[in-house]
């Protein structure tokens, strides 16, 4: 069994959605301290606009040391407004922009208990209209080492992987000796930036994959990779 793991990222990059793609099972990991650049608070990720890249950011109640899971959705401030405002501005000519908006409108109409379950409401609800089904699990529901390497080998073996497949930007810290002391194997993802139509001039790479949606629908990119 092949498995892989990311952090519950906000609308991720397409390539998390290879990753999830090229597994068997795929584990959120939920429970590590929520990350913030000079202190703000936010989940975030990259749409296209004329101007440039736009960051789309969720506000957080966080304080210093809460996990993502910890971490809660602030609406106080009127964002989900802001987004789909937005994203009406940046997208109507899109191909995809009514099916897409509606989507993403009836999803985030929930008020969420955390951060953590928004993002992961939003990337199996893309997966599932993607056709990728698989089975879905949250690193909170097991104790684990807080050393990277260990917990990534502990977090294979406890739910059941074979084989962990990594993204690349984990080399640095992952060795493949590690795993087959425990009976299992590393791979390092092959992704490579996914190339789409796309608005607004210049093609530019590894934005949210809400981009990816407005423009080519639900289509799965991946159809055909070999797993």
């Amino acid at each position: 069994m092949i498995l892989a793991a990311h952090q519950p990222d906000f609308l991720p990059y397409p390539g998390l959605f290879y990753k999830i793609y090229k597994c068997d099972e795929f584990v959120f990991v939920d429970n590590v301290p929520f990350s913030t650049t000079n202190g703000i608070s936010h989940h975030r990720n990259y749409i296209k606009t004329p101007s440039g890249k736009h960051l789309l950011t969720v506000p957080v109640k966080n304080h210093y040391g809460d996990s993502i899971r910890g971490s809660k959705i602030n609406y106080d401030i009127n964002w989900r407004e802001q987004h789909l405002s937005m994203l009406a501005a940046n997208y109507k000519r899109a191909w995809y922009f009514k099916d897409v908006l509606d989507f993403y409108e009836s999803t985030i109409a929930e008020d969420y208990e955390s951060i953590a379950d928004l993002n992961i409401k939003l990337t199996t609800e893309i997966c599932k209209r993607m056709g990728i089904e698989r089975t879905f699990h949250m690193s909170s529901e097991k104790e684990f080492s807080t050393k990277k390497e260990d917990f990534v080998v502990e977090l294979t073996k406890t739910f059941g992987g074979d084989v962990y497949y990594s993204g690349t930007g984990a080399a640095s810290y992952l060795h493949r000796e590690s795993f087959l002391e425990q009976g299992m194997d590393l791979v390092f993802s092959d992704y490579k930036p996914l190339v789409y139509r796309q608005k607004w001039g210049v093609f530019t790479e590894n934005l949210s994959v809400i981009d990816y949606l407005f423009n080519m629908g639900f289509k799965n990119p991946f159809e055909g990779e070999k797993i």
